[in-house]
């Protein structure tokens, strides 16, 4: 690849971060607690999210991507993950949790996604840890529609 198409990813990808400027979190923000999944591609984790303007912070999920491969590689990766990160920052759905904000190393070899903390995990953990039937209020609840 010459360099000149390497400058149009380069620029390319600055164009797509400049749209989610407002939602980059700094890396010394995020503070990991704990592991809850690891995988070949990334891990997921429950971390405090700290308040850069107070001494407060709040407990989030961040899912960690392990982005590999030369820098073309790594940089095509993370425009798709930039548009897929605006995508997400614009739903707007009961059964979709809210993108709080990302961080991408400054390498392009890790990226973090930052979401709300759900106490009792995905609806297969909460329906496993949930004695009895599932009532009709708590399936219209799931499917988001109470």
């Amino acid at each position: 690849m010459e360099e000149n198409d390497f400058e149009k990813l380069r620029k390319n990808l600055n164009d797509v971060l400049a749209k989610l400027e407002h939602l980059s979190i700094e890396e010394d923000l995020i503070e990991i607690n704990e592991t809850l999944r690891s995988g070949s591609f990334g891990d997921a984790y429950r971390a405090n999210l700290r308040n850069p303007h107070s001494v407060s912070s709040r407990i989030v999920a961040v899912k960690e991507l392990r982005v590999v491969g030369d820098d073309v590689t790594r940089i095509r990766v993370a425009i798709h993950l930039a548009r897929e990160l605006r995508v997400w920052s614009r739903l707007k759905h009961p059964n979709v949790l809210k993108l709080i904000g990302y961080y991408l190393n400054p390498q392009m070899t890790t990226a973090r996604f930052i979401s709300p903390f759900i106490t009792n995990g995905n609806i297969d953990e909460y329906l496993e840890k949930t004695p009895g039937p599932v009532t009709d209020k708590l399936r219209l609840k799931l499917v988001g529609h109470y």
